[in-house]
């Protein structure tokens, strides 16, 4: 071999190695190192991923709180027992006769539709309330309005209404009476107080700061100003859409029955058929009842929210009166 081959022999092993070391190079080191950048930046992602989401859980928090203040108590069986006789009280406050509606209660509490949080269970259960009544717009109207204005997890979720097509039982059906038939939802979010009556009444805990400051010689009642614009005090915040008393003009443009013919308040002395018949008292609240001679039916009257608003009406079913309970 002569020297020139042994040159180009040098040369193309030369190559040959230096092919072969950047192939190793490239396989065992940057191909590695590639790969672990890689992971290192999905892993930094999915850190961050979870991070944001324990800050938006973190965020939620105040609305978990809200939502367990205003839920049904957390006795099942309870719940649906003073549920039943809270709808009941409110149609008949909002001018429903008795005999003119019914309530179906659920059978079971409906927990597999909501949402869950790992092992932990359903965040709320479901109770799904039916109703079916007689009567006539603007008592529904009055109705919708005391509903929203109740401090409770509840929602209409579907709501019918139709002209009847046959006459009410025993003749009591009036001619503005509509067929209303309604599907209510409440819920009992999980971890809610086991309170003995439905609706949610001052935080333990403020209450608890009250009365030891009240013992150590402090202003009593001092603790309990944030509960009264919280989300169950006496002026929380309101749901309803729009300022109260315009939600009468629904009545009075009655799609099924045709416009409500106008009357002036003189037409009707209202002093001469409307009575207040009693006061009770008990620990719990204070209530008065009114009975209207027009319309054989008889009012109650409370100074707690959703029950704190009150109409009189003729013996057309028309509203000649409105009033709202400031005090008992």
């Amino acid at each position: 071999m002569n020297p020139r081959e042994r040159m180009l022999a040098m040369g193309v092993l030369l190559v040959v190695v230096l092919a072969g070391g950047l192939f190793l190079f490239h396989r065992l080191f940057l191909v590695p190192l590639d790969e672990r950048d890689q992971n290192i930046a999905r892993l930094e992602q999915e850190v961050q991923t979870k991070r944001d989401h324990i800050q938006e859980v973190i965020a939620q928090f105040p609305k978990l709180e809200r939502a367990r203040q205003l839920s049904l108590p957390a006795n099942a069986d309870l719940a649906k027992r003073e549920y039943a006789r809270y709808l009941n009280e409110l149609l008949r406050d909002s001018g429903f006769s008795q005999g003119s509606f019914s309530i179906t209660p659920p059978r079971d509490v409906d927990s597999k539709t909501a949402p869950t949080v790992g092992n932990k269970g359903p965040v709320y259960k479901k109770l799904t309330f039916g109703v079916q009544a007689h009567s006539t717009l603007g008592n529904l109207v009055t109705m919708l309005e005391k509903f929203y204005e109740t401090s409770l997890l509840q929602e209409i979720k579907k709501i019918t209404i139709s002209r009847p097509l046959t006459a009410g039982p025993q003749q009591q059906q009036q001619p503005n009476d509509l067929d209303i038939n309604l599907s209510i939802e409440a819920l009992i979010v999980t971890g809610a107080d086991d309170r003995p009556n439905l609706k949610p009444g001052v935080d333990r805990r403020l209450l608890l700061i009250d009365t030891v400051t009240a013992m150590r010689g402090g202003p009593a009642g001092l603790a309990l100003v944030p509960w009264v614009p919280g989300p169950t005090g006496r002026f929380g915040p309101q749901v309803l859409a729009r300022s109260e008393g315009r939600y009468a003009t629904i009545a009075e443009k009655n799609v099924f029955l045709g416009p409500v013919q106008e009357r002036r308040a003189e037409d009707v002395l209202v002093s001469q058929f409307v009575y207040l018949t009693d006061i009770t008292q008990n620990e719990r609240r204070s209530e008065a009842w009114l009975y209207n001679r027009l319309t054989e039916s008889r009012t109650r009257l409370r100074s707690e929210k959703g029950f704190d608003s009150f109409r009189v009406v003729d013996e057309k079913g028309d509203t000649v009166l409105r009033g709202k309970v400031v005090r008992i």
